[in-house]
């Protein structure tokens, strides 16, 4: 997945559900805020809707909250169990938890120019693109759909899926006996390697 795309992949908040992607974006902010607060709350409808999107392209999109989602609770999880270097020390700290507040849109530089805005944060070279149809804004999905995972859909939404279940997996060892963070970190490292591994889209044979 290209770098740009883990701007909005970690733009999570923790808002209503009722201010969703449900409802037209006025503002290229807005629509990032709505997006944001259905990655957290988990709702890949919502989630999809903030997208200028194909059908395909939305399926992707629709498996792609699913599994930032259930990393988002992991991490959520392991920090109130064990503490926030059961994360750090683990390497596979995503930064999810980093965005509760509209802090991380401080961040953000946002230019409008027509039916057409860039979103880019500070230190990223290539912004993320939005666009303004029927009179509200959404995310152009080609900055989240990777060009290689949409040649081959149906393992994609197969790879995700599996890297889904493997964090929920994880996720309910937290708490139980005879685990530790290192112990989870461990075997949800090597569970979804894989995961990825037997789903990961394969590069197409040159004619």
């Amino acid at each position: 997945m290209k770098c740009k795309t883990m701007l909005a992949i970690i733009a999570c908040l923790s808002v209503s559900l009722s201010a969703g992607c449900s409802k037209k974006a006025s503002t290229p902010k807005e629509v990032l805020e709505n997006m944001a607060e259905a990655m957290q709350d988990g709702d890949s409808e919502a989630f999809v809707a903030c997208f200028d999107a194909t059908e395909d392209q939305e399926k992707l999109l629709g498996a792609t909250c699913e599994m930032m989602s259930a990393m988002i609770k992991f991490e959520e999880a392991m920090v109130k169990e064990y503490g926030e270097d059961a994360v750090k020390k683990s390497g596979s700290k995503s930064n999810f938890s980093d965005f509760k507040d509209d802090k991380w849109l401080e961040d953000l530089e946002i230019k409008i120019d027509g039916d057409k805005a860039t979103a880019t944060k500070k230190g990223d070279k290539e912004p993320m693109n939005l666009v303004k149809k029927d009179g509200g804004w959404k995310i152009d999905a080609k900055d989240m759909a990777d060009e290689k995972q949409m040649k081959d859909l149906d393992k994609a939404l197969k790879m995700f899926e599996a890297m889904a279940n493997v964090t929920k997996d994880a996720t309910d060892k937290i708490g139980k006996d005879g685990y530790t963070a290192e112990k989870i970190n461990k075997e949800m490292g090597e569970d979804m390697m894989k995961a990825m591994m037997a789903n990961m889209p394969k590069e197409p044979i040159p004619s």
